[in-house]
């Protein structure tokens, strides 16, 4: 994994313009369902917003395609949720991910749209609760809306501290 960062930082380094589309392709990962859990979205992000400090690129449209992915990584997740409810129910299937959709489940059960907006920054919940409140049969709109919010407020959160570090270190 630390091979395919480094090419990849390298090949950034040499086109500058693919490291938006790199944070958003990363935060999509770091929030889509399941795979969020797996991948080291933090890692990826904050080492791809070092380079873009280094390069003293714009920070305004990294951080706008940081919060672009990882919304559609969300809303992709929601829909899921709202395809596959059954497996939600069914005690048999996907054993393996009960205990973090149980939580994640009450968790949203408590909060409501709350939960979205704070779910968003619990790395544990953060790839499951889109799914689990398409499932829940909460309301698009208000997922959505909801998400937007929630993912422009976080992009910072991952973006700046990388991109801070290596621009003063430049």
């Amino acid at each position: 994994m630390l091979d395919l960062l480094t090419d990849t930082t390298h090949w950034l380094s040499q086109h500058p313009g693919w490291i938006g589309a790199a944070l958003a392709l990363a935060a999509f990962a770091e929030s889509f369902f399941v795979i969020g859990i797996i991948l080291p979205g933090a890692i990826v992000l904050f080492a791809l917003a070092a380079l873009a400090g280094g390069l003293e690129l714009p920070i305004v449209p990294l951080l706008l395609a940081t919060a672009a992915g990882a919304s559609v990584g969300d809303i992709s997740s929601f829909f899921i949720g709202r395809e596959l409810e059954h497996l939600f129910h069914d005690r048999t299937e996907g054993r393996r991910w009960h205990r973090h959709l149980d939580r994640t489940h009450d968790f949203l059960e408590k909060w409501g749209m709350l939960a979205v907006v704070v779910g968003r920054f619990v790395g544990p919940i953060r790839p499951f609760l889109p799914a689990v409140a398409g499932a829940a049969g909460m309301g698009r709109r208000q997922f959505i809306a909801s998400d937007l919010v929630s993912s422009l407020a976080w992009a910072p959160f991952y973006v700046l501290p990388g991109y801070f570090s290596a621009a003063a270190l430049a």
